[in-house]
């Protein structure tokens, strides 16, 4: 993923990276909140510094806007300061979402790509269909996960997504990836990460 997204700024492309959490998936808006984190300040994951980026972001992007959009930002990328009624912050966090999405694309064509998605939480995924819409869009959304994303979203941006399907890697493509991310490694250690990753983790060994 990171890979993919140094190209894409390589020709010039604006796209952010982000994440989901291994423990992401009952966490309401923790991707949509990694892509905000990650948009402010160049994909970090750093909460104190993407609020501290937040409103020079707001003034140069939003200026005009009312103090609920800001509120609502806020909102998602420090939940503990929202609203007690989860109702009332999720209609806050959206509404600024839907903004922030607004506000970016009149910027100019984006690419975001979201990596693991499989962990990804159904308030985000919701979010991100939403942001898809419209043929007009300037936004394309590249989302890598594992098989299990059909299971858990088995109509995933219906109608406005194509799904691309990678067979697994073989023992020597494994150690290939591990050579090619970790550097030469032991060929007693590449070994020992291959193997157990060859059925737990469809033969993924990192």
């Amino acid at each position: 993923a990171h890979e993919l997204a140094r190209a894409l700024r390589d020709e010039g492309i604006r796209c952010v990276w982000a994440a989901a959490h291994p423990l992401g998936a009952d966490v309401p808006f923790g991707l949509a909140a990694a892509l905000l984190r990650a948009s402010l300040e160049g994909e970090g994951d750093d909460e104190e510094s993407a609020l501290a980026h937040l409103p020079r972001w707001l003034e140069a992007h939003a200026p005009g806007a009312p103090a609920a959009f800001g509120r609502g930002l806020r909102a998602l990328l420090r939940p503990d300061e929202a609203a007690p009624d989860p109702t009332r912050r999720g209609d806050l966090v959206r509404h600024a979402f839907h903004g922030w999405v607004d506000a970016e694309l009149a910027r100019g064509p984006r690419v975001w790509i979201l990596d693991d998605l499989h962990w990804a939480d159904a308030p985000s995924v919701e979010l991100l269909g939403h942001a898809l819409r419209g043929a007009d869009r300037a936004l394309s959304v590249v989302g890598l996960a594992r098989p299990a994303l059909a299971d858990r979203f088995p109509r995933l941006w219906a109608g406005r997504a194509s799904t691309l399907a990678l067979p697994e890697l073989d023992p020597a493509a494994a150690a290939a990836l591990i050579d090619a991310v970790l550097g030469e490694v032991d060929p007693a250690r590449r070994e020992e990460l291959v193997d157990p990753y060859k059925v737990t983790h469809s033969n993924h060994p990192l």
